[in-house]
């Protein structure tokens, strides 16, 4: 059986697993502490890529980028 790949499907799923490895809450209290994308990513264990993702689609890269 052969599934079809949506890409809207994978999207959903990467923002999800995403939304998993970088809590919002947690986000934004290290975000407002003065951490680094990179310091974030250690602290999560996850790239700095992937923080700046979070950032942005949590509304929160403005304010991140301002600071920094």
């Amino acid at each position: 059986m052969a599934r079809d790949y949506r890409k809207a499907d994978e999207e959903a799923a990467y923002g999800v697993g995403a939304a998993g490895l970088v809590p919002f809450e947690s986000l934004k209290k290290l975000m407002h502490e003065g951490k680094s994308s990179n310091d974030i990513a250690q602290h999560f264990r996850v790239s700095r890529e992937l923080v700046e993702y979070r950032l942005k689609v949590t509304r929160l890269w403005n304010e991140y980028k301002a600071a920094h």
